[in-house]
């Protein structure tokens, strides 16, 4: 640098930057200035540092180095799935929450305290929303996790970002399908700026404030989506409060507790429905009621598993049913074999043959006690059915009662032997007369003929 201060026309470039030898007044000068250059462009940099940090807390404005941030760092990293997807849905809540923080609290409060997700209503193969819930409502607290108000926190700080005017200025064309792997242009100058844990939360933070941009260009699309998925569920919940019905119905002819179930989900679902439809957040409509690639809606993921429920339980009702039709059709032979006694004692008495016939009414009462008396043993031999139980299992129960059926069966086949001979013998009574009352006839025919003779 010294060799160039001064150039001579007649040296060459490359003969001038090679000389060697520096004057000593000018050493001693450079030896002078070095020191004071070098510490005023340190401060130089240092202030432009300083400039350059405050100018992008200024586009950011949110802190990230407390212990509130490490806290949910941790609670995200160790307990929701490592793929992002779920990890921008707590944001895209904690966005609804921050402006419908009670109507979010209700709709979560519904889903823990009613075990949804504990009865695996929301795990699914992209990675359901069990974990989520988790993550963002306490049952011991009966509120928001401290994490999830964390979250809410920071994105309510975060929305104060001057940044906000330039995502809005973004192309608005992207499909709310792509909202997990869209991120905003600055993503990385913004997340430098903090130590790894306040990186990945600022990596969350910007990417569900990029995805809810996305979110609002989309809402008309978001929102038809919701209504489709929510009627779809509710369509689904009402086949099931039908099944139940028709079980309930199937108990009811049986000794309490014979078939045991348990209909509180069709309950549960329609109030989750009824907490969604109050939360008027388009990023809450789009995690509740919009499927997007490689991750089904929590509308589209309950109505899966109540799809199995269904099936589960239109098996297991027409099992059951089959049973008590078998039951039916036993107390219908009773019936019919009490109509029969009433039929064959009125035959013989509109007939002129003389039988020695027991008591009418005894001999019905005496059909109707055995009748009922094996009926009512049936129903308490029956094994009880848990709905909850596994199908092989109702299954082995199911035939159980078919074999019960045809004992009982078996067992009223003599009587109904009995009444089966007692109407061949009204019948018999009835042709005889029939036949006597021919040959009266024959005989009143023959004497009216000799008479007109004489």
């Amino acid at each position: 640098m010294y060799n160039l201060l001064e150039l001579d026309p007649t040296v060459s470039l490359l003969e001038t930057i090679q000389r060697d030898e520096i004057p000593d007044e000018d050493v001693r000068k450079i030896e002078y200035y070095l020191p004071k250059i070098s510490s005023t462009l340190e401060t130089l940099s240092e202030e432009a540092s300083d400039q350059f940090d405050e100018s992008v807390q200024s586009l950011f404005p949110v802190r990230l180095s407390d212990g509130q941030t490490r806290d949910l760092h941790e609670d995200i990293e160790e307990r929701l799935a490592a793929s992002p997807k779920p990890r921008i849905d707590l944001f895209l809540l904690a966005q609804a929450a921050s402006n419908e923080h009670e109507q979010v609290r209700g709709l979560f409060e519904t889903i823990r305290s009613r075990d949804l997700d504990q009865q695996n209503y929301l795990g699914s193969s992209d990675g359901g929303y069990t974990r989520l819930a988790g993550r963002i409502y306490s049952l011991q607290s009966d509120d928001f996790r401290s994490e999830f108000n964390t979250a809410i926190e920071k994105v309510k700080n975060a929305s104060q970002m001057r940044l906000i005017d330039l995502l809005d200025s973004l192309d608005s064309s992207v499909s709310p399908d792509d909202v997990y792997s869209t991120k905003p242009p600055f993503q990385a100058l913004i997340t430098s700026n903090y130590d790894p844990v306040g990186s990945s939360v600022a990596e969350w933070l910007l990417g569900s404030i990029e995805a809810g941009r996305i979110i609002r260009d989309n809402e008309t699309q978001i929102e038809s989506a919701y209504e489709e998925n929510r009627d779809t569920l509710s369509t689904t919940n009402t086949s099931i409060e039908e099944l139940y019905e028709s079980i309930s119905e199937s108990q009811s002819k049986l000794p309490d507790g014979k078939i045991q179930y348990d209909d509180s989900i069709v309950g549960d679902i329609t109030e989750l429905i009824r907490r969604a439809d109050r939360i008027d957040s388009p990023t809450a409509k789009f995690v509740l009621g919009f499927d997007r690639t490689g991750r089904n809606c929590l509308f589209t993921t309950l109505e899966a598993n109540l799809t199995d429920l269904e099936q589960k339980l239109n098996s297991v009702d027409g099992m059951l049913s089959n049973g008590i039709n078998q039951i039916n059709g036993l107390e219908d032979r009773l019936e019919t074999s009490l109509d029969e006694i009433d039929d064959a004692y009125e035959i013989v008495a509109e007939s002129d043959v003389s039988v020695d016939l027991p008591d009418k009414d005894t001999l019905k009462e005496e059909v109707r006690e055995y009748g009922q008396e094996t009926i009512t043993d049936l129903k308490e031999r029956l094994p009880a059915v848990d709905v909850s139980d596994g199908t092989d299992s109702i299954r082995k129960k199911s035939d159980t009662w078919d074999e019960e059926v045809q004992q009982a069966r078996r067992q009223i086949t003599p009587v109904r032997q009995q009444v089966e001979n007692l109407s061949r013998l009204a019948e018999n009574c009835k042709e005889l007369t029939e036949v006597r009352d021919e040959q009266r006839e024959q005989l009143t025919t023959v004497r009216e003929q000799l008479e007109e003779t004489q």
